[in-house]
């Protein structure tokens, strides 16, 4: 018993670094669901307490670059947070930028 504790402890401190992102906690948790799980219910992916398991699983692929294997659902609900690399538009607004500040 008191090993489960312990274990348990590990994954609560890992929980609270401040370099964690979603993916690494699905990682987590997943790697938790493997020793125990009954931890299912409120720990796997498909959870029914996870409000949109389809945007949680989105964000956990855009993270891990598996853009690819978004689901149609999955890239709906992920669709308004792409940003443009275009260089050109970045080099521009960078040009507009310097020519405002020596019109100063």
């Amino acid at each position: 018993m008191r090993n489960i504790f312990e274990e348990l402890d590990a994954v609560t401190k890992e929980l609270q670094r401040n370099d964690l992102n979603l993916a690494n906690v699905r990682a987590l948790f997943d790697t938790v669901l493997e020793v125990y799980p009954r931890a299912d219910r409120y720990l796997a992916k498909s959870s029914s307490i996870v409000h949109c398991t389809d945007f949680e699983n989105a964000i956990v692929k855009v993270i891990d670059n598996q853009e690819f294997t978004l689901s149609q659902s999955e890239s709906n609900l992920v669709r308004c947070f792409i940003v443009e690399h275009d260089c050109d538009i970045v080099e521009s607004n960078m040009n507009d930028k310097d020519l405002s500040r020596r019109n100063e």
